[in-house]
């Protein structure tokens, strides 16, 4: 009799829980929301963010606030998301960094069950850019100098463990060719200095860089996705180009929330933001910024976490950084 009494005890404590939970899911946002991005205003990560909170404060009815924790590529703000409460009320908007800190960096949280993944929002597709006055003006051109001239060519990027400088180490040992790589302070220093032709080579995004391509400022030898790039379809992308099949520089976006928040809350947020990434007026203001939609699921998102942090971990392995 008492154990009876005590399973339908435990019964009754599950169904409140349960009950609860969807409660508190079912009203979501009842509260304001805190989109915490890991780097400095004006940045493409930064922009995103807050074209979508503008549209998710209208649509939910709650103010969705723009909380900036810059510093260590994004990981200072993702570990704050990781130990907020699980109750989908902090939001971090992270980068292809997320995938890469974990290879480059002892962190203080778990980059994939320390995270609930939300949604994967979009690409921004690289660019690799040289100065007009760097002989090469081919992928494949670049390739046979680098050969013929091995580590006389230079490339920049915005510090040691960032995507541009995985996206270079990527590209040189798919050519199988070798550049001394220049480190800066951010992405700003790394672009001003290739226009000044302190450096050859950039891998810049595309939102980054298109305004200096089209003003002959800098030349753009291919772009770093899969597909061609609607900033200009008659380029062709570095695979295509340079023969390197397979060859991926794009830099993603997405959103991830604390692990332990309710399904029925990530899923909302989840299909909430798709919707307003999918709406006409947001395409087109992202796609003017360099921004591909993809809008994946929460799944893919994940999915895409994990298959990045190996490729990088791989790449790594037999390329050490430099």
């Amino acid at each position: 009799m008492l154990i009876h009494r005590l399973q339908s005890l435990a019964v009754a404590i599950s169904c409140m829980a349960c009950g609860a939970a969807f409660a508190a899911s079912s009203d979501y946002p009842n509260r304001p929301v805190k989109f915490m991005v890991g780097f400095a205003a004006g940045g493409t990560t930064e922009v995103l963010a807050r074209l979508v909170s503008v549209k998710l404060t209208d649509k939910w009815k709650q103010a969705v606030i723009i909380d900036i924790r810059p510093g260590a590529d994004g990981s200072i703000a993702t570990g704050m998301v990781s130990r907020s409460a699980p109750d989908g009320l902090t939001i971090g908007w992270v980068t292809s960094a997320h995938s890469i800190t974990p290879v480059t960096t002892k962190l203080n949280y778990d980059p994939v069950a320390g995270i609930a993944p939300i949604i994967l929002a979009t690409s921004n597709p690289s660019l690799l850019v040289t100065h007009p006055g760097f002989p090469a003006k081919t992928v494949k051109e670049l390739i046979a100098y680098a050969k013929a001239n091995p580590n006389k060519v230079t490339y920049a990027s915005a510090g040691t463990s960032t995507i541009q400088n995985l996206q270079m180490l990527q590209f040189m040992s798919m050519a199988n060719v070798k550049a001394l790589h220049v480190p800066y302070k951010g992405g700003g220093d790394a672009l001003t200095a290739l226009l000044k032709g302190e450096v050859d080579l950039y891998f810049a995004g595309v939102s980054t860089a298109a305004s200096q391509v089209s003003a002959g400022k800098l030349r753009a030898l291919g772009v770093g996705s899969r597909s061609r790039s609607s900033f200009d379809p008659t380029m062709p992308t570095i695979a295509e180009a340079g023969d390197l099949p397979g060859f991926d520089a794009s830099n993603w976006t997405g959103a991830l929330t604390a692990p332990g928040t309710p399904a029925e809350i990530i899923n909302k947020v989840n299909v909430d933001t798709a919707e307003v990434l999918r709406a006409a007026d947001m395409q087109k203001r992202l796609e003017d910024l360099g921004f591909v939609v993809i809008a994946s699921t929460p799944k893919e998102f994940g999915d895409t976490i994990k298959g990045d942090i190996a490729r990088w971990s791989s790449l790594l392995k037999d390329t050490p950084i430099q």
